[in-house]
């Protein structure tokens, strides 16, 4: 696998829209996560209004940079170290972090909201952890990707615990701003009950 102006890519998960790699920028040498997606139709064209928030930004939305090469849709973005919301609050000495999670979750998803965007797929998954493990920053990610992207019938399974009735009957077909609130509730009530989906 090759991606222009990236070198050591390594394979380190797959989610719903894509396959996700780790990869060095040449441009500074550091380490970015570089997502391929499952591109639907004119999936170009729905990532525009995504690419719109890169000016405004949001301290807890993970902001990404495109890229496009022989018909395939990427994006770049930070390499999280930490990992996901899931991986961390598991973590007996990380439950502290609970509360402090929710309001920048909720705040996360206000902006999106806000300027006109639906998450569509709100999961632990797709909470990254940015900071430190004494600071750590939820921030949310693969806003908007569920209206833009095929979906891994494999993977998502794993959201289905997270789906709002409607889109649930419908099979992603239906995603809303209230969509969004009810899997951010289930989302917190599985933070407050440290469960989890494998």
């Amino acid at each position: 696998m090759e991606v222009p102006g990236y070198s050591d890519l390594e394979k380190i998960g797959r989610g719903n829209f894509g396959m996700v790699y780790k990869g060095i920028a040449q441009k500074d040498e550091k380490w970015y996560a570089i997502k391929q997606l499952y591109q639907s139709p004119n999936g170009i064209n729905k990532i525009e209004p995504l690419m719109a928030l890169q000016k405004s930004g949001h301290d807890h939305i993970v902001m990404f940079n495109p890229g496009f090469d022989h018909d395939r849709l990427w994006l770049v973005m930070d390499f999280f170290p930490l990992g996901n919301m899931n991986d961390f609050l598991l973590q007996p000495q990380n439950i502290i972090h609970t509360r402090l999670f929710m309001t920048q979750i909720a705040d996360a998803v206000y902006f999106l909201h806000r300027e006109g965007i639906e998450h569509g797929d709100l999961k632990p998954d797709n909470i990254m952890v940015s900071g430190t493990a004494q600071n750590p920053i939820a921030k949310v990610a693969d806003f908007g990707l569920a209206k833009a992207c095929r979906h891994s019938f494999f993977e998502s399974w794993r959201s289905k615990w997270y789906w709002s009735p409607e889109v649930f009957k419908r099979f992603n077909s239906l995603y809303t701003k209230e969509s969004d609130i009810y899997s951010m509730g289930a989302m917190f009530a599985a933070m407050v009950d440290r469960t989890t989906v494998r």
